[in-house]
Parts: C-alpha cells; sequence; structure tokens
C-alpha cells in the first residue's frame, strides 16, 4: 500500500468517527432523551477514551488522538445544530366564522379560535375569507417542538396585540387544548413520541 492510499484510509476514518460522533449525540440525547450535560458528557468522553485506545493498537496509531477529537466534535457540532433550532413556517387558513373568529387549516386538523376584535376587524375591512397566511415560530430539539407561538396572521402583528387570546382546539365545541402542541408540528418523527424527562409546551 503507497503513503497515498494510506493517507486516504486515514481521512475515511476520521470523516466517520465525525459522523460517528453526531449519530451518537443524536441516539444518546435527541431519541432518548439524556439531557443532563454531566451524563451525555461523560458518556462521550468514554467513548472517545475507548476509540483513542482502539485505534492507537490498530495500524493507524498515529491518528489516535486525531481520531478522539473528531468523535467529538462530530458529537458537539451534532448538539450546536439540533438544540433549540428556531423555525418559523407558513400556513393558508380559512375563516370559517367571524363570530366567533374561527380560523382553519387544510394542513392540520386544529381549529385555530382568536378573540381580538382588532384582527377581527382587519380581516372584515380587507374582506378576507381564504388563503389567510398564518406564520407560525417554533422551537425545536432535535425537530421536535418545544414550544410553539403564532406571529402574525397576514400583516397583523400577533405579539402586539396584547388584549387578544389565541387558542387551537381539536373540534369547534371541543375542549381547550392550550396545553397541547399543534399535530401540524410535532410528532413529526418516530423519536418525538418518545418521552422519558421532558414536558412540553405551547405558546
Amino acid at each position: 500500500m503507497d503513503l497515498k492510499e494510506r493517507k486516504n484510509e486515514k481521512l475515511i476514518l476520521l470523516a466517520l468517527l465525525l459522523a460517528a460522533g453526531f449519530l451518537t449525540d443524536f441516539i444518546l440525547v435527541g431519541i432518548f432523551k439524556v439531557i443532563w450535560m454531566l451524563i451525555y458528557g461523560t458518556a462521550y468522553l468514554a467513548l472517545a477514551m475507548t476509540i483513542d485506545t482502539a485505534v492507537y493498537r490498530s495500524k493507524y496509531k498515529a491518528i489516535s488522538k486525531a481520531s478522539v477529537l473528531a468523535f467529538l466534535s462530530g458529537a458537539i457540532l451534532g448538539h450546536l445544530i439540533f438544540v433549540n433550532h428556531r423555525r418559523t413556517d407558513h400556513y393558508s387558513m380559512n375563516l370559517l366564522s367571524e363570530n366567533p373568529l374561527v380560523l382553519k387549516s387544510s394542513e392540520f386538523p386544529e381549529y385555530l379560535y382568536v378573540e381580538s376584535p382588532s384582527l377581527t376587524e382587519t380581516l372584515h375591512r380587507q374582506n378576507l375569507t381564504q388563503n389567510i397566511v398564518m406564520e407560525t415560530e417554533s422551537l425545536t430539539d432535535y425537530d421536535c417542538m418545544k414550544t410553539f407561538t403564532i406571529r402574525r396572521i397576514n400583516d397583523f402583528n400577533i405579539p402586539d396585540d396584547t388584549k387578544s387570546t389565541w387558542t387551537l382546539r381539536y373540534n369547534k365545541v371541543g375542549v381547550f387544548s392550550t396545553a397541547i402542541l399543534p399535530s401540524m408540528n410535532d410528532n413529526t418523527w418516530p423519536w418525538c413520541k418518545i418521552s422519558f424527562y421532558r414536558t412540553n409546551s405551547a405558546n
């Protein structure tokens, strides 16, 4: 084996260990919800030391330290990318009723009930009943929702309307579901349904 082939093998090994660190963080924190830094940090260091020993005893002895760095870099990078990620989404809503103000989208099953004289007046003045754009902001960990906030309805800024109330219901006459995250963003992935320690909340 020539020097170039040996170098390529080392680079491939480092790339695989980088990916392994990324995947380890996803499995440990994203799937199994190990959210305490002391625990997952200790686990990463233990795995890194095991990798150091294994690589040192192999023909790639010269890159044992670089292997540890690649693995830990992957774990840290995965954590930084997936934790506390802010996402903005837009949904097309239809106006079902003005009193009370009820909006519905074909993209998710809940009905949005609004008590806001200002928004009611705005929609009435603009004569809007279809294709009303709702802008939402969600905070996610590993693409699983932690918080959900309605930011805008068309050009109407929700945070400025301090006297309004906004509620998602599962049906027109059902119980308020403010403690339940909207289904269009929650539980998108199978690992989002796994819950050992975390509790989600909605705004």
